[in-house]
């Protein structure tokens, strides 16, 4: 059962993990994305209305990615927590149940 709860902790710590970098690679494109733009906004106005869609859409899966790791994060605090009573609670069964085979010696 700990290796269980334990696996599970994992998984989901690496989920976050996975969405921190993610978010982490869009924040670096979106910044890229943007410095492009005005570059070229000088060069063309025609290319940067394109570059502005582009950001803009950028902006809003960055957006979206930001709502969903501050969700998972959450859930994964509270599935920490949750895991974390059941490990406790299974310990606290082991070490009754070793102190029974103690005294039953």
């Amino acid at each position: 059962i700990n290796n269980d709860l334990s696996a599970q902790l994992a998984g989901k710590a690496a989920q976050i993990q996975e969405l921190k970098d993610n978010e982490e690679i869009l924040t670096e494109s979106l910044n890229a994305l943007k410095l492009s733009f005005e570059e070229k906004e000088s060069e063309s106005q025609k290319d940067g209305e394109s570059e502005k869609r582009r950001v803009k859409e950028l902006e809003e899966k960055l957006a979206g990615l930001e709502k969903r790791c501050a969700a998972s994060e959450d859930n994964g605090n509270e599935m920490v927590a949750v895991l974390q009573k059941k490990l406790d609670s299974v310990n606290i069964k082991l070490k009754k149940r070793e102190e029974q085979l103690e005294s039953s010696k």
